[in-house]
Protein backbone atom coordinates (compact mmCIF):
# COMPACT_ATOMS: atom_id res chain seq x y z
CA UNK A 1 0.00 0.00 0.00
CA UNK A 2 1.13 3.73 -0.82
CA UNK A 3 -0.22 6.60 0.58
CA UNK A 4 0.62 9.89 -0.65
CA UNK A 5 0.65 12.97 2.02
CA UNK A 6 0.69 16.41 0.66
CA UNK A 7 1.34 19.35 3.06
CA UNK A 8 0.62 22.64 2.25
CA UNK A 9 2.51 25.86 4.09
CA UNK A 10 -0.01 28.77 2.89
CA UNK A 11 -1.27 29.35 6.35
CA UNK A 12 1.83 29.61 7.80
CA UNK A 13 4.22 31.92 8.18
CA UNK A 14 7.18 29.85 7.00
CA UNK A 15 10.69 31.69 7.94
CA UNK A 16 9.52 31.85 11.24
CA UNK A 17 7.96 28.97 11.95
CA UNK A 18 10.15 26.48 10.14
CA UNK A 19 11.94 24.80 12.64
CA UNK A 20 8.52 24.07 15.02
CA UNK A 21 6.61 23.47 11.36
CA UNK A 22 9.03 20.34 10.61
CA UNK A 23 9.17 18.87 13.67
CA UNK A 24 4.90 18.76 14.47
CA UNK A 25 4.95 17.18 10.44
CA UNK A 26 7.99 14.46 11.32
CA UNK A 27 5.48 13.95 14.11
CA UNK A 28 2.30 13.38 12.29
CA UNK A 29 3.81 11.60 9.70
CA UNK A 30 5.32 9.08 12.27
CA UNK A 31 1.77 8.75 14.07
CA UNK A 32 0.51 8.05 10.10
CA UNK A 33 3.02 5.13 10.31
CA UNK A 34 2.21 3.97 13.57
CA UNK A 35 -1.71 4.15 12.74
CA UNK A 36 -0.92 1.86 9.54
CA UNK A 37 1.73 -0.59 11.79
CA UNK A 38 -0.62 -1.16 14.33
CA UNK A 39 -4.57 -1.19 12.65
CA UNK A 40 -4.45 -4.82 10.91
CA UNK A 41 -4.04 -5.78 14.51
CA UNK A 42 -6.69 -3.79 16.14
CA UNK A 43 -9.42 -4.79 12.64
CA UNK A 44 -12.11 -6.74 13.67
CA UNK A 45 -11.46 -8.61 10.02
CA UNK A 46 -8.31 -10.56 12.10
CA UNK A 47 -10.53 -12.28 14.65
CA UNK A 48 -11.50 -15.85 13.73
CA UNK A 49 -14.77 -17.47 15.72
CA UNK A 50 -15.27 -21.14 16.17
CA UNK A 51 -19.28 -21.92 16.29
CA UNK A 52 -20.14 -25.32 16.91
CA UNK A 53 -23.51 -26.80 16.56
CA UNK A 54 -24.41 -23.10 17.01
CA UNK A 55 -22.39 -22.74 19.78
CA UNK A 56 -19.44 -20.08 20.08
CA UNK A 57 -16.37 -22.19 21.21
CA UNK A 58 -13.79 -20.19 23.64
CA UNK A 59 -10.37 -20.75 23.36
CA UNK A 60 -7.18 -19.75 25.32
CA UNK A 61 -5.06 -19.31 22.25
CA UNK A 62 -6.81 -17.77 19.82
CA UNK A 63 -7.89 -19.55 16.26
CA UNK A 64 -5.05 -18.35 13.47
CA UNK A 65 -5.24 -18.41 9.25
CA UNK A 66 -1.89 -19.98 8.05
CA UNK A 67 -1.64 -19.87 4.14
CA UNK A 68 -5.85 -19.73 4.11
CA UNK A 69 -5.91 -22.32 6.97
CA UNK A 70 -7.80 -22.03 10.43
CA UNK A 71 -5.54 -23.77 13.00
CA UNK A 72 -6.86 -24.35 16.76
CA UNK A 73 -5.36 -25.60 20.09
CA UNK A 74 -5.46 -29.37 19.53
CA UNK A 75 -6.38 -30.10 23.17
CA UNK A 76 -9.21 -27.61 23.09
CA UNK A 77 -10.99 -28.73 19.84
CA UNK A 78 -10.55 -32.21 20.42
CA UNK A 79 -12.66 -32.25 23.61
CA UNK A 80 -15.35 -29.96 22.37
CA UNK A 81 -15.70 -32.47 19.40
CA UNK A 82 -15.97 -35.29 22.23
CA UNK A 83 -12.52 -36.85 21.54
CA UNK A 84 -10.07 -37.58 24.18
CA UNK A 85 -6.71 -36.60 23.00
CA UNK A 86 -2.99 -37.67 24.00
CA UNK A 87 0.23 -35.65 23.02
CA UNK A 88 3.68 -37.56 22.72
CA UNK A 89 6.25 -35.04 23.28
CA UNK A 90 8.81 -37.33 22.15
CA UNK A 91 7.53 -38.03 18.89
CA UNK A 92 5.95 -34.36 18.74
CA UNK A 93 2.32 -36.76 17.89
CA UNK A 94 -1.20 -36.29 18.56
CA UNK A 95 -3.70 -39.77 18.88
CA UNK A 96 -7.09 -38.47 19.47
CA UNK A 97 -9.63 -41.06 19.82
CA UNK A 98 -13.45 -40.94 19.72
CA UNK A 99 -15.67 -44.13 19.30
CA UNK A 100 -14.35 -46.32 17.27
CA UNK A 101 -12.55 -43.23 15.41
CA UNK A 102 -8.17 -42.85 15.98
CA UNK A 103 -6.80 -40.22 14.59
CA UNK A 104 -3.00 -39.67 14.33
CA UNK A 105 -1.44 -36.20 13.23
CA UNK A 106 2.21 -35.19 13.64
CA UNK A 107 3.57 -31.91 14.10
CA UNK A 108 5.02 -30.25 10.92
CA UNK A 109 3.79 -33.62 8.90
CA UNK A 110 1.47 -33.80 6.13
CA UNK A 111 0.64 -37.16 6.36
CA UNK A 112 -1.81 -38.27 8.95
CA UNK A 113 -3.36 -41.91 10.03
CA UNK A 114 -7.39 -42.81 10.35
CA UNK A 115 -8.20 -45.59 11.86
CA UNK A 116 -4.36 -46.90 10.26
CA UNK A 117 -5.14 -46.04 6.94
CA UNK A 118 -2.55 -42.71 5.81
CA UNK A 119 -4.49 -39.73 4.71
CA UNK A 120 -2.65 -36.68 3.42
CA UNK A 121 -2.91 -33.43 4.59
CA UNK A 122 -2.99 -29.71 2.70
CA UNK A 123 -1.60 -27.86 6.45
CA UNK A 124 0.20 -29.54 9.10
CA UNK A 125 -0.17 -29.35 12.70
CA UNK A 126 2.27 -26.33 13.90
CA UNK A 127 3.59 -24.80 17.40
CA UNK A 128 2.83 -21.40 18.04
CA UNK A 129 4.19 -19.64 20.90
CA UNK A 130 4.70 -23.59 22.45
CA UNK A 131 1.08 -23.87 21.83
CA UNK A 132 0.21 -26.85 19.25
CA UNK A 133 -2.28 -26.36 17.00
CA UNK A 134 -4.20 -28.19 14.32
CA UNK A 135 -5.89 -27.66 10.89
CA UNK A 136 -9.43 -27.17 12.10
CA UNK A 137 -11.21 -28.36 8.87
CA UNK A 138 -9.38 -31.85 8.53
CA UNK A 139 -9.97 -32.57 12.33
CA UNK A 140 -13.78 -31.50 12.19
CA UNK A 141 -14.69 -33.69 8.91
CA UNK A 142 -12.13 -36.61 10.01
CA UNK A 143 -15.24 -37.10 12.87
CA UNK A 144 -17.57 -36.58 10.70
CA UNK A 145 -18.85 -33.01 11.25
CA UNK A 146 -19.30 -30.75 8.34
CA UNK A 147 -17.14 -27.51 8.04
CA UNK A 148 -18.16 -23.94 6.71
CA UNK A 149 -15.86 -20.65 6.48
CA UNK A 150 -17.90 -17.49 6.19
CA UNK A 151 -15.48 -15.09 5.50
CA UNK A 152 -17.44 -12.28 6.07
CA UNK A 153 -17.86 -12.95 9.57
CA UNK A 154 -14.79 -14.78 9.93
CA UNK A 155 -16.13 -17.72 11.41
CA UNK A 156 -15.51 -21.69 11.29
CA UNK A 157 -19.26 -23.60 11.23
CA UNK A 158 -18.92 -26.71 12.81
CA UNK A 159 -21.95 -29.03 12.65
CA UNK A 160 -25.61 -27.15 12.24
CA UNK A 161 -25.12 -23.50 11.63
CA UNK A 162 -27.09 -21.45 13.05
CA UNK A 163 -29.74 -19.46 11.70
CA UNK A 164 -28.43 -16.23 13.13
CA UNK A 165 -25.04 -15.98 14.59
CA UNK A 166 -24.57 -15.36 18.07
CA UNK A 167 -22.78 -12.30 17.40
CA UNK A 168 -21.20 -10.52 14.82
CA UNK A 169 -18.35 -8.11 14.25
CA UNK A 170 -17.60 -4.95 11.83
CA UNK A 171 -16.66 -1.60 12.10
CA UNK A 172 -17.88 1.56 9.54
CA UNK A 173 -17.38 5.05 9.36
CA UNK A 174 -20.15 6.58 10.92
CA UNK A 175 -20.92 10.48 10.93
CA UNK A 176 -17.19 11.19 9.95
CA UNK A 177 -16.33 8.70 12.57
CA UNK A 178 -14.72 5.44 12.92
CA UNK A 179 -16.82 2.84 14.82
CA UNK A 180 -16.15 -0.78 15.84
CA UNK A 181 -19.02 -2.54 16.23
CA UNK A 182 -20.14 -5.76 18.01
CA UNK A 183 -23.98 -7.01 17.81
CA UNK A 184 -25.17 -9.54 19.77
CA UNK A 185 -28.32 -12.05 19.06
CA UNK A 186 -31.44 -11.63 21.54
CA UNK A 187 -30.46 -14.31 23.92
CA UNK A 188 -27.65 -15.68 22.17
CA UNK A 189 -25.10 -14.93 24.88
CA UNK A 190 -25.64 -14.53 29.14
CA UNK A 191 -24.33 -11.10 30.54
CA UNK A 192 -22.80 -10.33 33.67
CA UNK A 193 -20.32 -7.99 35.79
CA UNK A 194 -16.97 -9.20 36.62
CA UNK A 195 -14.93 -6.70 39.52
CA UNK A 196 -11.19 -7.15 39.18
CA UNK A 197 -9.54 -9.90 41.51
CA UNK A 198 -13.30 -10.03 43.04
CA UNK A 199 -13.30 -7.39 45.01
CA UNK A 200 -15.28 -3.74 44.73
CA UNK A 201 -12.32 -1.16 45.55
CA UNK A 202 -9.60 -3.08 43.52
CA UNK A 203 -8.40 -3.22 39.85
CA UNK A 204 -6.62 -5.30 37.33
CA UNK A 205 -5.95 -5.71 33.72
CA UNK A 206 -8.53 -6.47 31.19
CA UNK A 207 -6.93 -9.52 29.35
CA UNK A 208 -7.08 -11.48 33.31
CA UNK A 209 -10.53 -10.04 34.00
CA UNK A 210 -11.26 -11.88 30.70
CA UNK A 211 -9.32 -14.91 31.86
CA UNK A 212 -11.10 -15.26 34.79
CA UNK A 213 -14.18 -14.92 33.63
CA UNK A 214 -14.44 -16.94 30.30
CA UNK A 215 -15.78 -14.39 28.74
CA UNK A 216 -16.52 -14.51 24.44
CA UNK A 217 -17.11 -10.57 24.64
CA UNK A 218 -16.51 -8.03 27.15
CA UNK A 219 -16.77 -4.00 27.12
CA UNK A 220 -15.60 -1.78 30.07
CA UNK A 221 -18.38 -0.78 32.50
CA UNK A 222 -18.94 1.61 34.81
CA UNK A 223 -16.51 4.91 35.91
CA UNK A 224 -14.09 4.39 38.69
CA UNK A 225 -11.47 5.84 40.80
CA UNK A 226 -8.90 5.63 38.34
CA UNK A 227 -6.10 6.82 39.81
CA UNK A 228 -6.53 4.89 43.17
CA UNK A 229 -7.14 7.01 45.96
CA UNK A 230 -5.92 6.40 49.13
CA UNK A 231 -5.55 2.47 46.97
CA UNK A 232 -9.08 2.04 46.51
CA UNK A 233 -10.18 1.76 42.74
CA UNK A 234 -13.72 2.73 43.61
CA UNK A 235 -16.46 2.19 40.93
CA UNK A 236 -19.12 5.10 40.81
CA UNK A 237 -21.84 3.36 39.10
CA UNK A 238 -24.53 1.08 40.26
CA UNK A 239 -23.45 -3.01 39.57
CA UNK A 240 -25.91 -5.70 40.25
CA UNK A 241 -24.36 -9.42 39.90
CA UNK A 242 -26.30 -12.56 40.01
CA UNK A 243 -28.98 -10.50 41.20
CA UNK A 244 -27.13 -8.72 44.31
CA UNK A 245 -26.97 -5.81 44.31
CA UNK A 246 -23.05 -4.81 45.43
CA UNK A 247 -22.98 -1.35 44.46
CA UNK A 248 -25.07 1.47 44.54
CA UNK A 249 -24.23 4.37 42.20
CA UNK A 250 -26.52 7.75 42.16
CA UNK A 251 -25.84 9.99 38.92
CA UNK A 252 -26.19 8.62 35.73
CA UNK A 253 -28.11 5.41 33.41
CA UNK A 254 -28.22 2.05 34.42
CA UNK A 255 -28.56 -0.93 32.05
CA UNK A 256 -30.18 -4.27 33.63
CA UNK A 257 -31.00 -7.63 32.39
CA UNK A 258 -33.41 -9.85 33.25
CA UNK A 259 -33.19 -13.91 33.38
CA UNK A 260 -35.89 -14.24 30.80
CA UNK A 261 -33.71 -11.42 28.49
CA UNK A 262 -35.55 -8.47 29.22
CA UNK A 263 -33.13 -5.31 28.85
CA UNK A 264 -33.81 -2.25 30.89
CA UNK A 265 -32.59 0.89 30.85
CA UNK A 266 -33.49 4.06 33.41
CA UNK A 267 -31.72 6.67 35.84
CA UNK A 268 -32.16 4.52 38.62
CA UNK A 269 -32.85 6.19 42.19
CA UNK A 270 -32.28 3.20 44.90
CA UNK A 271 -32.91 3.04 48.63
CA UNK A 272 -31.48 1.02 51.11
CA UNK A 273 -33.89 0.64 54.40
CA UNK A 274 -33.05 -1.68 57.60
CA UNK A 275 -34.85 -2.67 60.50
CA UNK A 276 -33.95 -3.95 64.22
CA UNK A 277 -35.70 -7.27 65.38
CA UNK A 278 -38.11 -7.57 63.05
CA UNK A 279 -39.69 -4.16 63.14
CA UNK A 280 -39.18 -1.79 59.96
CA UNK A 281 -40.43 1.33 61.69
CA UNK A 282 -39.51 3.84 64.33
CA UNK A 283 -37.33 3.54 66.35
CA UNK A 284 -36.14 0.49 65.01
CA UNK A 285 -35.69 1.69 61.32
CA UNK A 286 -32.46 2.64 60.01
CA UNK A 287 -31.19 3.37 56.37
CA UNK A 288 -27.48 3.16 54.25
CA UNK A 289 -26.21 6.01 52.27
CA UNK A 290 -23.86 3.72 50.11
CA UNK A 291 -23.35 0.00 49.86
CA UNK A 292 -19.38 -1.08 49.25
CA UNK A 293 -18.63 2.67 49.25
CA UNK A 294 -16.30 4.57 51.65
CA UNK A 295 -17.73 6.46 53.54
CA UNK A 296 -17.85 10.77 53.81
CA UNK A 297 -17.69 12.76 56.93
CA UNK A 298 -20.95 11.48 57.63
CA UNK A 299 -23.32 8.71 56.84
CA UNK A 300 -23.83 4.77 57.09
CA UNK A 301 -22.51 2.68 55.03
CA UNK A 302 -22.99 -1.40 54.35
CA UNK A 303 -19.89 -3.49 53.68
CA UNK A 304 -20.62 -7.01 51.72
CA UNK A 305 -17.78 -9.54 51.03
CA UNK A 306 -17.42 -8.08 48.01
CA UNK A 307 -15.62 -5.23 49.39
CA UNK A 308 -13.23 -7.46 50.92
CA UNK A 309 -12.30 -9.55 53.83
CA UNK A 310 -12.20 -6.48 56.50
CA UNK A 311 -13.74 -2.95 56.07
CA UNK A 312 -10.07 -1.57 56.32
CA UNK A 313 -11.03 1.93 57.95
CA UNK A 314 -11.05 2.52 61.32
CA UNK A 315 -13.62 5.38 62.03
CA UNK A 316 -17.45 5.51 63.55
CA UNK A 317 -19.44 2.07 64.91
CA UNK A 318 -19.00 -0.56 62.78
CA UNK A 319 -21.54 -3.49 63.32
CA UNK A 320 -21.00 -6.86 62.42
CA UNK A 321 -24.24 -9.03 60.67
CA UNK A 322 -23.84 -12.73 60.92
CA UNK A 323 -26.73 -15.01 59.54
CA UNK A 324 -28.81 -11.94 60.28
CA UNK A 325 -27.53 -11.36 64.04
CA UNK A 326 -25.35 -8.61 65.41
CA UNK A 327 -22.25 -10.84 66.10
CA UNK A 328 -19.83 -8.01 67.41
CA UNK A 329 -20.01 -3.85 67.78
CA UNK A 330 -16.84 -2.30 68.02
CA UNK A 331 -15.81 1.57 67.81
CA UNK A 332 -13.21 3.47 65.54
CA UNK A 333 -11.37 -0.12 65.01
CA UNK A 334 -11.25 -1.61 61.52
CA UNK A 335 -13.85 -5.11 61.59
CA UNK A 336 -13.46 -8.22 59.51
CA UNK A 337 -16.81 -8.80 57.21
CA UNK A 338 -18.40 -12.34 57.59
CA UNK A 339 -18.63 -14.29 55.06
CA UNK A 340 -22.24 -14.66 55.66
CA UNK A 341 -23.03 -11.38 56.29
CA UNK A 342 -22.13 -7.49 56.55
CA UNK A 343 -20.84 -4.96 58.36
CA UNK A 344 -22.76 -1.73 58.71
CA UNK A 345 -20.82 1.04 59.54
CA UNK A 346 -21.87 4.61 61.14
CA UNK A 347 -20.21 7.21 61.14
CA UNK A 348 -20.15 11.24 62.14
CA UNK A 349 -23.59 12.94 62.89
CA UNK A 350 -24.96 9.69 62.31
CA UNK A 351 -23.73 8.17 65.42
CA UNK A 352 -25.83 10.32 67.30
CA UNK A 353 -28.83 8.81 65.78
CA UNK A 354 -27.68 5.41 65.17
CA UNK A 355 -24.44 4.76 67.14
CA UNK A 356 -26.03 2.92 69.87
CA UNK A 357 -29.53 1.18 67.82
CA UNK A 358 -27.35 -2.17 67.26
CA UNK A 359 -26.94 -4.79 70.10
CA UNK A 360 -25.35 -8.30 70.13
CA UNK A 361 -27.79 -10.75 69.57
CA UNK A 362 -30.23 -8.08 67.44
CA UNK A 363 -31.82 -9.53 64.68
CA UNK A 364 -31.39 -7.23 61.71
CA UNK A 365 -31.92 -6.70 57.97
CA UNK A 366 -31.73 -4.32 55.15
CA UNK A 367 -34.27 -4.49 51.79
CA UNK A 368 -33.22 -2.70 48.84
CA UNK A 369 -35.82 -0.53 46.87
CA UNK A 370 -35.57 0.23 43.13
CA UNK A 371 -37.33 3.27 41.63
CA UNK A 372 -37.69 1.57 38.81
CA UNK A 373 -39.27 -1.64 39.78
CA UNK A 374 -38.62 -4.03 37.05
CA UNK A 375 -34.73 -3.99 38.31
CA UNK A 376 -35.60 -5.89 41.39
CA UNK A 377 -35.51 -8.78 38.84
CA UNK A 378 -32.48 -7.86 37.05
CA UNK A 379 -29.54 -10.41 37.42
CA UNK A 380 -26.97 -8.58 36.05
CA UNK A 381 -26.97 -4.37 35.74
CA UNK A 382 -24.23 -2.12 35.23
CA UNK A 383 -24.64 2.20 35.61
CA UNK A 384 -22.37 4.49 34.02
CA UNK A 385 -24.35 7.27 31.37
CA UNK A 386 -25.48 9.85 30.29
CA UNK A 387 -27.84 8.61 28.49
CA UNK A 388 -27.19 8.52 24.61
CA UNK A 389 -30.89 7.08 22.85
CA UNK A 390 -34.05 7.01 24.80
CA UNK A 391 -37.31 5.26 23.43
CA UNK A 392 -35.51 5.05 19.42
CA UNK A 393 -34.54 8.93 19.79
CA UNK A 394 -31.29 10.49 19.91
CA UNK A 395 -31.25 11.72 24.00
CA UNK A 396 -28.16 13.92 25.58
CA UNK A 397 -28.81 15.95 29.16
CA UNK A 398 -25.57 14.99 31.13
CA UNK A 399 -26.45 17.97 33.53
CA UNK A 400 -29.41 16.62 34.21
CA UNK A 401 -28.37 13.34 35.06
CA UNK A 402 -26.04 14.70 37.62
CA UNK A 403 -23.00 14.84 35.12
CA UNK A 404 -20.62 18.08 35.33
CA UNK A 405 -17.13 17.04 34.14
CA UNK A 406 -15.98 18.83 30.88
CA UNK A 407 -14.93 15.27 30.07
CA UNK A 408 -18.36 14.46 29.82
CA UNK A 409 -20.22 17.42 28.11
CA UNK A 410 -17.71 18.60 25.68
CA UNK A 411 -14.32 16.76 25.25
CA UNK A 412 -14.26 14.23 22.39
CA UNK A 413 -12.03 11.23 23.85
CA UNK A 414 -12.44 7.37 23.58
CA UNK A 415 -15.76 6.18 24.16
CA UNK A 416 -17.18 3.02 24.86
CA UNK A 417 -21.23 2.77 24.38
CA UNK A 418 -23.72 -0.31 25.03
CA UNK A 419 -27.08 -0.07 23.60
CA UNK A 420 -30.52 -2.52 22.28
CA UNK A 421 -32.37 -2.43 19.63
CA UNK A 422 -36.19 -3.42 19.17
CA UNK A 423 -35.87 -6.59 18.42
CA UNK A 424 -33.66 -7.46 21.81
CA UNK A 425 -30.32 -6.86 20.13
CA UNK A 426 -27.53 -5.65 21.98
CA UNK A 427 -25.64 -3.64 20.68
CA UNK A 428 -21.28 -2.48 22.08
CA UNK A 429 -19.57 0.27 20.29
CA UNK A 430 -16.00 1.72 20.84
CA UNK A 431 -15.14 4.90 19.05
CA UNK A 432 -13.68 8.32 19.23
CA UNK A 433 -16.33 11.04 19.52
CA UNK A 434 -17.93 13.72 22.22
CA UNK A 435 -20.90 12.00 23.98
CA UNK A 436 -23.32 13.96 21.99
CA UNK A 437 -21.70 12.59 18.57
CA UNK A 438 -21.86 9.35 20.47
CA UNK A 439 -25.27 9.88 21.25
CA UNK A 440 -25.84 9.94 16.90
CA UNK A 441 -24.02 6.85 16.15
CA UNK A 442 -26.10 4.74 18.87
CA UNK A 443 -29.37 5.97 17.34
CA UNK A 444 -28.27 5.36 13.72
CA UNK A 445 -27.37 1.97 14.68
CA UNK A 446 -30.78 1.32 15.09
CA UNK A 447 -30.96 1.35 18.96
CA UNK A 448 -34.06 2.34 20.79
CA UNK A 449 -32.32 2.97 24.11
CA UNK A 450 -28.20 2.95 24.54
CA UNK A 451 -26.18 5.08 27.38
CA UNK A 452 -22.51 5.99 27.39
CA UNK A 453 -20.04 3.96 29.59
CA UNK A 454 -16.57 4.56 31.36
CA UNK A 455 -14.15 5.96 28.26
CA UNK A 456 -11.10 7.52 27.22
CA UNK A 457 -8.20 5.41 29.03
CA UNK A 458 -10.84 2.91 30.36
CA UNK A 459 -12.25 2.29 27.18
CA UNK A 460 -11.98 -1.54 26.10
CA UNK A 461 -13.45 -3.97 23.85
CA UNK A 462 -13.00 -7.73 23.93
CA UNK A 463 -14.18 -10.22 21.23
CA UNK A 464 -13.25 -14.11 21.18
CA UNK A 465 -9.57 -13.84 21.78
CA UNK A 466 -8.97 -10.52 20.57
CA UNK A 467 -8.91 -6.85 21.63
CA UNK A 468 -11.03 -4.97 19.27
CA UNK A 469 -9.98 -1.86 21.88
CA UNK A 470 -7.26 -2.62 24.17
CA UNK A 471 -7.77 -0.17 27.27
CA UNK A 472 -4.64 1.75 28.26
CA UNK A 473 -5.18 1.21 32.18
CA UNK A 474 -6.59 -1.67 34.81
CA UNK A 475 -9.85 -1.28 34.95
CA UNK A 476 -12.09 -1.69 38.01
CA UNK A 477 -14.86 -3.13 36.38
CA UNK A 478 -15.84 -5.08 32.81
CA UNK A 479 -19.75 -6.56 31.46
CA UNK A 480 -18.96 -9.75 30.15
CA UNK A 481 -20.84 -11.99 27.66
CA UNK A 482 -20.82 -15.91 28.09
Amino acid sequence: MVISVTFTWDNFVFWERYGLMKKRIVALALMLLLILAVGPAMSAANIISVCLDGRYLSFDVSPVMENNRVYVPMRAIFEALGAEVEWQATENKIIATKGDTEIILTVGSTRAHINGVESGLDAAPIVIGGRTLVPLRFVSQALDYPVEWDGSVSTVFIGQRPERPPYTIRSETINGRFVNIVEIAPGALTPSIYVANNRIASHQNMEQMVEATGAIIAINGTFFEAYGSDGYYEPNGTLIKDGKLIHRGSVGTTIGFTSDGKVLMDALDIRIEGGVNGSWGWPNNWYAYGLNHRPGENGVFIYTREWGSAVGLSRGVSVAVTNGVVTSVVRDSDIAIPANGYVINICGTEINQLGSRFKVGDTVDYRIIYGNTAFSSAVTAVGAGPRLVKDGAAFYNPTGEGFTSTRILNDSASRSAIGVKSDGTIVLVTTSATVSQLSEIMHSLGCVQAMNLDGGASSGLYVQGRFITRPGRNLSNILYFK
